[in-house]
């Protein structure tokens, strides 16, 4: 096959390169105020977070009705100038104030799930925001899994939303109804609980990460096509996860893993959760670290939506009786908690127009692709080596990785 063995050369030859900066990498001691400081700072510059500015996130309740013992309120606003987004809100049955998690999405084909867990959490007494991202679930349309445009712009894809989560917090922060805040997600979600524990301590009373926690290093050398939300610049042989995850440290932290779930070795979890186990422990706050799992696969189950409710019932000290509500766990209709939008709104600008205005580059008249950012050193053809993930691609996301705008 034409290009076969440049392609293999290739990635062989940057792999190693990758190697040898995992080598080089620092040991930290995590408890320790300057490594702490130097990390945060290495992230925020990595990723271009210095580059974006926090929304002021404006929610108007478009409508709401009572639905499994708790009421659901569907949320209509704005982020970023001409930036639609949208939410729901799930409330306990009782006054407020009350604590409130943010529920962060990850990937998936509808929010079934995500709002299953604002139920679950309301009917405890905790008050739930289940945001959607940009380009996922009703925000589809704005663009996501091969939005490249923010990489040409100076930051991110995954930057641009986690400011977008920044400023979810503003809002919880102003609202009278909320006493403490906390924040859950899974895969995706579980990325952006990650950046939240790194870059949010001082929101946060408590955080939930899920079927994320594992390391750059993994995730980068996958021989696949990654959602561009899933691509770090500039991380490999400067910071890891565990050291994020630790900048939470000593708030309560729950760190989980579904059993059966094969994006993520049981391994790679456990190495990790060890490393931040050590900086609890340094810090004096063992008690406020929890590594778990589920017994099943990647997405949320019962069990593993349980076990973060009795999480933030103990952290945030109210009513620890699990959901019984049987009908919430038959119903599979993605739609019983009712839709924002009869039609996203035609004004709101999609990802690339949002990344180009933030940065004040002009909107690419052709989709932007990552390996015209971060090219291949040789200018040669390569085979496509694995099903659906072009090779140019896999390297340009390991440059990327490796390199960030140092191209």
């Amino acid at each position: 096959m034409v290009g076969t063995e440049n392609a293999f050369q290739e990635l062989e030859a940057v792999e190693r390169q990758m190697f040898l900066l995992m080598s080089s990498r620092p040991h930290r001691a995590m408890s320790e105020e300057s490594e702490r400081a130097e990390v945060r700072d290495i992230f925020v510059k990595s990723q271009g977070f210095d580059k974006i500015p926090v929304p002021e996130v404006k929610y108007t309740c478009v409508s709401s009705e009572e639905i499994f013992n708790c009421r659901v309120e569907r949320l209509a606003g704005t982020s970023w100038e001409n930036t639609a987004c949208s939410a729901h809100l799930f409330l306990p049955l009782a006054e407020p104030p009350y604590p409130v998690v943010l529920c962060a999405c990850g990937h998936g084909k509808d929010k079934l799930n995500y709002n299953r867990f604002g139920a679950v959490l309301a009917r405890r007494g905790i008050a739930c925001l289940v945001h959607d991202n940009m380009g996922q679930l009703e925000r589809e349309s704005m663009g996501h899994w091969e939005e490249n445009t923010p990489f040409a712009c100076g930051f991110s894809f995954i930057a641009l939303l986690t400011s977008e989560l920044l400023g979810v917090l503003d809002f919880m922060k102003r609202d009278s109804r909320f006493s403490r805040i906390g924040a859950a997600g899974n895969s995706g979600g579980g990325t952006l609980t990650m950046n939240l524990a790194a870059l949010a301590p001082d929101y946060l009373e408590a955080i939930a990460s899920t079927g994320y926690p594992s390391s750059f290093e993994w995730i980068c050398r996958k021989r696949k096509r990654h959602c561009s939300c899933n691509i770090f610049q500039g991380v490999i042989g400067r910071i890891e996860h565990d050291e994020l995850y630790s900048l939470f440290a000593p708030r309560p932290l729950l760190l989980m893993q579904g059993l059966l779930d094969n994006l993520i070795p049981l391994d790679v979890f456990r190495a990790m959760t060890g490393r931040v186990a050590e900086c609890y422990r340094e810090m004096g706050a063992s008690e406020n670290f929890i590594a778990d799992n589920w017994y099943g696969p990647h997405p949320w189950n019962r069990e593993a939506m349980e076990k973060m409710a009795d999480f933030f019932s103990e952290r945030f000290g109210v009513n620890s009786a699990p959901c019984d509500n049987d009908e919430l766990w038959k119903n599979e209709d993605p739609g019983v908690f009712g839709d924002v939008y009869d039609k996203f709104p035609e004004w709101a600008l999609n990802t690339a127009q949002l990344a180009c205005q933030l940065s004040g580059e002009k909107v690419p008249a052709e989709p932007v692709l990552l390996h015209d950012i971060w090219k291949c050193e040789r200018n040669e053809e390569y085979a496509e080596l694995y099903s659906g993930s072009d090779t140019r691609r896999i390297l340009a996301q390991w440059r990327c990785f490796m390199n960030g705008f140092e191209k």
